[in-house]
């Protein structure tokens, strides 16, 4: 007779699963490295460097140098922005305050009459800020005052009165050394930008001051700028005159003035004799 059967008792064992994910073999890593730490085993080595090759001793942290005294940036606000929009638009206010005080100021431009021989005629007051043309027209009321030799060639003082009082401005002529003049510029424009005379002598075509003077009483003609000035380095020309002998010396040597470092070369590119005269070829 056989023995009964045992019957399997039917267990919840679940099978090892097959499927891994690293995790374990993160942890034992973890604990054999701590473990080879605690028992003085071996570890890496820093100099060995990171996984990509490079060493660790050039790998450097990006980090603000403290030694610097550079200001840290601020935040441009609505409020910030409005400010600093006020005070540009204060400095742009004060600026041209300043610049028309300059304009404001008196000056005084010795002058003579040139046909060929210099005529002494004397000087004329203007402010910085006036045009060549206000200028020239001060200088034809001089000389229809003096009575002075004009383009008509009168024989006689009243005759020469006459001559300068149909003289227009257009007519006229202002030289400045070896610088026509054109007639719309403002005499503050050579001051303000320190325009070079173009000479071998250098210094400025228009040397007066361009800051605005101290707040004085006004002075009398003597302590005005400019009186003691040359007046043969200011040239007042009939523009008839100038047609007719524009090719002889000096007036051969007289270029209109132009804005730029072009006219600087064409001035110091004129030859000339010794005796002052210019090549034609």
């Amino acid at each position: 007779m056989e023995p009964p059967r045992k019957k399997k008792k039917k267990g919840n064992k679940i099978g090892k699963s097959k499927l891994s994910f690293g995790d374990d073999d993160n942890e034992a890593e973890a604990e054999d490295s701590a473990g080879m730490s605690q028992s003085g085993g071996e570890t890496r080595s820093p100099s060995k460097g990171l996984n990509d090759g490079t060493p660790q001793s050039r790998v450097r942290k990006l980090a603000p140098n403290p030694h610097l005294s550079v200001p840290a940036p601020k935040a441009m606000t609505k409020a910030s922005l409005e400010a600093e929009a006020q005070m540009r638009d204060n400095l742009r206010k004060e600026f041209l305050t300043i610049q028309e005080k300059v304009k404001a100021t008196d000056i005084l431009i010795p002058f003579i009459f040139y046909d060929g021989t210099n005529i002494p005629a004397g000087k004329v007051k203007v402010k910085k800020g006036d045009p060549v043309w206000l200028f020239l027209d001060r200088c034809r009321k001089v000389g229809a005052e003096l009575g002075v030799g004009g383009a008509g060639g009168g024989k006689g003082r009243k005759d020469n009165r006459r001559e300068w009082a149909r003289v227009g401005v257009d007519d006229l002529m202002l030289i400045r050394g070896d610088v026509i003049i054109p007639h719309h510029y403002e005499f503050y424009y050579f001051i303000a930008n320190r325009v070079p005379s173009f000479s071998n002598a250098s210094g400025l075509l228009f040397d007066y001051s361009n800051t605005a003077p101290p707040e004085t009483e006004e002075g009398s003609p003597s302590q005005i700028e400019g009186a003691d000035t040359d007046p043969t380095i200011t040239k007042v020309v009939d523009r008839r005159w100038f047609e007719r002998n524009k090719h002889i010396f000096p007036a051969s040597l007289w270029r209109e003035f132009e804005p730029g470092k072009d006219f600087e070369e064409k001035m110091r590119g004129v030859r000339r004799d010794n005796q002052g005269n210019t090549f034609f070829f």
